[in-house]
């Protein structure tokens, strides 16, 4: 009779794994600006992580000898909180994490001593009746530190936050992904729980965690794709492109109070939401998301502003690309790419016809 090589719930673990492979060389290959495909790369490398110590039997190391490409497996595994935390937050804000990044990661440094701990101590006493007195304080730190950063992050976005999210563009993408992150970084918690408290055994927790990944690496593949659908961003259109297309525009009429209102929400996206950190964003993105034509946007932010959308959006690109030159030593090409500009030559010409200066220069004369 003939007997399968890997048992039914092997066989989604080497699907997860291969999922997970292609998403993150997906991510990497197809995204132009490389700190925004970083995060998601690391979120599907951590999950490659959690299949490969699925399949190579994440137990405390009780077969002894050569388990070292399990310790790999597990603490890549560890490092899934942080990495869906830093996603959600990736997500949110529009813009790769930046100093948030080693602040989140620094969650699974205890986990991680603790896993190399227990490592050590089961080579130590291999055939031992007792040993891994390690292991449980390894599993009880992972939980712990998930349960906290979990509780973090829900504290932080808010219900408010994500109806705000669900307005914007391709805000229905944005939320359902960040509620997909949030419910598998839960389950997968709540089943480290229920085995860590005996409730669940290690053969059935397995399996579980198992299928609860597979099915949330796929909605998270598909709404990822969504987000980054394209191998380079959006061409800004060229400042003096856009300046002939407002030109065009009639000048505004009389004020009315709906038209007061949305020239506050448009203070409100530039000086609150900062929308003008996103490269893409321009007029059609802020037109839709007001919901009021372009040429109405045009008119309204001239009457408001006293300038075009694309100026008024790269006053405010340019005065937060001034902060940063003021309060640090961070790289130029870094502070341009945070402020909201696709390129380093956009900036360097939009700074200096703004300031008179180039950033280098700024930043030696302040």
């Amino acid at each position: 009779m003939f007997a399968p090589v890997f048992s039914f719930a092997e066989l989604l673990q080497i699907i997860g794994l291969a999922q997970c492979a292609a998403g993150a060389l997906f991510m990497w290959l197809q995204t132009a600006d490389k700190r925004l495909a970083g995060v998601p790369a690391l979120y599907y490398l951590a999950l490659g992580g959690h299949f490969a110590a699925l399949f190579l039997g994440a137990g405390p190391f009780a077969d002894g000898g050569d388990d070292l490409l399990l310790l790999v497996a597990l603490a890549i595994a560890s490092v899934l909180p942080a990495a869906t935390v830093l996603l959600v937050l990736q997500v949110v804000l529009g813009r790769a994490p930046g100093g948030r990044l080693p602040l989140v990661l620094l969650a699974a440094l205890p986990e991680l001593a603790l896993l190399v701990v227990a490592y050590e101590q089961s080579q130590a006493c291999f055939g031992a009746d007792t040993c891994i007195v390690w292991w449980p304080a390894y599993r009880l730190a992972h939980v712990i530190a998930a349960a906290i950063l979990l509780l973090g992050l829900q504290l932080w976005l808010g219900r408010r936050l994500l109806e705000q999210l669900a307005g914007q563009p391709s805000g229905r993408e944005r939320y359902w992904l960040i509620t997909t992150l949030l419910g598998l970084l839960t389950l997968n918690l709540a089943i480290d729980f229920l085995n860590l408290a005996g409730t669940l055994d290690e053969p059935r927790a397995v399996v579980v965690s198992t299928v609860i990944a597979l099915t949330f690496v796929y909605l998270v593949v598909t709404l990822l794709f969504r987000l980054y659908p394209d191998a380079k961003p959006a061409a800004q259109p060229e400042p003096d492109e856009e300046a002939e297309a407002e030109a065009d525009e009639p000048p505004p009429r009389e004020l009315t109070a709906e038209d007061q209102a949305v020239i506050e929400r448009i203070r409100a996206l530039m000086t609150l939401d900062k929308v003008y950190q996103d490269a893409e964003y321009g007029r059609d993105a802020l037109a839709r998301e007001l919901g009021v034509p372009q040429h109405r946007l045009s008119a309204l932010v001239k009457a408001g502003f006293g300038r075009g959308v694309r100026q008024l959006l790269n006053d405010h690109r340019v005065a937060e690309a001034c902060q940063m030159l003021r309060s640090g030593d961070r790289p130029v090409g870094e502070i341009a790419f945070d402020a909201g500009f696709n390129s380093l030559p956009s900036f360097n010409r939009v700074f200096k016809a703004a300031t008179g200066l180039s950033p280098s220069d700024y930043r030696a004369k302040v």
